[in-house]
């Protein structure tokens, strides 16, 4: 892109004598290069190209009349640009450990103190930060912390801060989410030593509730089961039998082998089989149990369960990165649910105008693959997108789904 500036140089010479101009400095013949040129013949100044503040702020350049021979009809030339700056880096925050507050801590007390730069123009409105908290986990619907709009200090806002988590449920439901528990690792995300395994302890011996990791977010799910609860009901009786007398064994103890998922309960004495939480059916894993007599010898046998499908996974992005050439003008993006039909594709996809940077439209393209069109011609940089996902139930994942865009010449 070529832009001409509001500057020209010239010379008195001009009225009667064929000059050249040229442009020296930083930005013109010296780095960086040819930011700049000038019209030889007129003078004109233009400008090569998109110029960014953060880079350069001020180029001071100098022009020169030459006479046709080559020889200086007039030096020096001073001419200065300002590079204006626009509103075209967010604020990033800076890293900042974990905060802790005391349990029951009066309103005001100090919890701790954000801050985020901003590479725009120093003291000026476009890098002015403005604070404010976009969400309080876990919540009952009242705000326990506060942030300083002005500065990111956090206090805290009302004497409530309970470190034991309690919710209510409405009578009468069942299949819901009841509440989400945070949790911190230093792991690589996404991996598997960054993924928690979260279990109920106490409390849970009808097995009414369940519990589960959101993969994407590392989050305890706590699920209330269904009013049909499966887990009181003896599901199987898997006894051994005397082969010598093919009679059930006596004096035989029934224990569990491999149950990595901590499915099911095994009565010792009489092997009936119980479900202790409810199984996934996306789950690879199988059980064995392990009949034991006295004296100790063993045998073993394999328990397959055949689970039925609940729509309890959300359609997600397979990619959330994608690095494509400033002339793209559609890509593919592809979803992934793990549940079955109905409760999987087809998927309806949907951007996010309001939270997506740039102007897109999705096309249908197959049922797991939309095609995503920009609307407007893409410049070098970051782009993010924003999709809600729905499966053919109108399932979709709490929180949207975020596609980076980085976008080369």
């Amino acid at each position: 892109m070529v832009l001409p500036s509001s500057m020209r140089i010239r010379s008195d010479y001009d009225k009667n004598k064929i000059l050249h101009y040229t442009l020296q400095g930083p930005g013109a013949n010296e780095e960086p290069l040819n930011r700049f040129t000038v019209d030889q013949h007129t003078g004109l100044v233009y400008i090569q190209g998109t110029l960014d503040r953060e880079e350069k702020e001020t180029y001071i350049l100098t022009g020169l009349a030459l006479f046709s021979n080559g020889s200086v009809a007039e030096g020096k030339i001073d001419l200065s640009f300002e590079v204006e700056d626009e509103n075209d880096n967010p604020p990033v925050f800076v890293d900042v450990p974990p905060a802790t507050v005391i349990e029951s801590s009066p309103a005001g007390t100090l919890v701790g103190v954000v801050k985020a730069t901003d590479a725009d123009k120093a003291n000026y409105y476009h890098s002015k930060i403005a604070y404010s908290i976009e969400k309080q986990e876990p919540s009952d619907g009242r705000d326990l912390f506060y942030i300083d709009r002005e500065n990111g200090t956090i206090y805290v806002k009302e004497n409530t801060t309970d470190r034991e988590y309690a919710c209510s449920i409405v009578e009468n439901t069942a299949d819901v989410e009841v509440m989400r528990f945070k949790t911190l690792d230093a792991d690589e995300e996404r991996t598997d030593n960054w993924l928690a395994v979260f279990d109920i302890v106490t409390g849970n011996e009808d097995g009414i509730f369940s519990i589960k990791t959101d993969p994407h977010t590392n989050e305890g799910i706590l699920l209330l089961n269904p009013k049909e609860n499966p887990l009181k009901e003896v599901i199987a009786v898997y006894t051994a039998t005397d082969v010598d007398t093919e009679k059930p064994a006596k004096n035989v103890r029934y224990a569990k082998g491999y149950d990595p998922e901590n499915w099911l309960l095994i009565d010792s004495e009489t092997a009936e089989i119980r479900l202790q939480k409810v199984p996934d059916r996306e789950s690879p894993y199988l059980c064995f149990l392990i009949p034991t007599d006295n004296p100790p010898k063993m045998s073993t046998g394999t328990i397959a369960l055949q689970v039925g499908d609940v729509n309890d996974n959300c359609p997600t992005l397979t990619k959330q990165k994608e690095h494509i050439c400033s002339d793209t003008e559609i890509l593919t993006v592809t979803a992934v649910d793990p549940d079955g039909d109905p409760n999987s594709a087809p998927f309806n996809f949907l951007v996010v105008s309001g939270k997506s940077q740039g102007e897109w439209r999705v096309e249908p393209l197959n049922g797991t693959s939309t095609s995503l069109r920009t609307l407007k011609a893409l410049w070098p940089g970051h782009y993010q997108v924003v999709f809600i996902i729905e499966d053919q139930q109108g399932l979709v994942c709490p929180d949207p789904q975020y596609l980076d865009l980085h976008v080369c010449l």
